[in-house]
């Protein structure tokens, strides 16, 4: 299938809505092209393929600006996730710095990962062992991460994750809306084609005409 930019689906709504509206409001007009085939009838055959092609363009305006909206809010939601699994990550080690087994536990060797999938598990790893040892949350607790905090904390990432989720299920209405868009588009293009080739030879001694559908004629 054809992919069709936003200024290409413009332009042929333009040609629509000039081409085909001066046609149906030209009694002149619709009563030249009538007998080759493109009478009333015909003409709202297009309308209804530009109609099709005018909600589809909407559609996918709207779900890209939303697309934008839910990607800026994961954006923060993990930047704040990401700040507060840091920070108790940091008193961690601080407070297990001799118990090198627990810090494994926890998964806090080595580096942080810097993309979500990864740095998710790390840190729902950190949270759900933490919370699951009594033993563990005491030590904790000294650094100021009482069970409290820490179940805080886990509901600040899983909050992450939601925004992810929403993030994700509006980028693949998004995908989905412009593949619409451009079967729409391919649709109403072809019916536009073969009007503008009967058009130019139902009008060829009118070129005023021609010229009233938004086609240019040679002088």
């Amino acid at each position: 299938m054809a992919t069709y930019g936003r200024n290409k689906v413009e332009e042929l709504l333009e040609q629509g809505r000039v081409g085909l509206g001066n046609a149906l409001g030209t009694p002149e007009i619709l009563s030249l092209l009538t007998p080759y085939g493109y009478g009333q009838a015909k003409l709202q055959e297009g309308q209804v393929l530009f109609h099709a092609l005018e909600g589809q363009q909407a559609a996918q305006l709207r779900l890209y600006a939303q697309q934008k909206e839910t990607t800026a809010s994961f954006q923060t939601s993990w930047g704040a996730a990401r700040k507060i699994y840091g920070r108790h990550g940091k008193i961690a080690r601080a407070v297990l710095s001799a118990q090198p087994e627990r810090l494994a536990r926890l998964g806090l060797e080595g580096v942080r990962a810097q993309t979500f999938g990864p740095w998710l598990a790390q840190a729902r790893q950190f949270y759900r062992e933490a919370l699951a040892d009594a033993g563990l949350q005491a030590v904790l607790a000294e650094g100021g991460l009482s069970p409290a905090v820490l179940t805080a904390g886990q509901s600040i990432v899983e909050s992450a994750v939601q925004a992810d989720n929403a993030k994700e299920s509006t980028k693949g209405l998004a995908q989905q809306s412009t593949q619409d868009r451009d079967a729409a588009a391919a649709a109403f293009q072809d019916w536009l084609r073969r009007f503008w080739k009967i058009a130019e030879v139902g009008l060829a001694g009118q070129p005023q005409w021609l010229e009233r559908l938004g086609r240019k004629v040679r002088s």
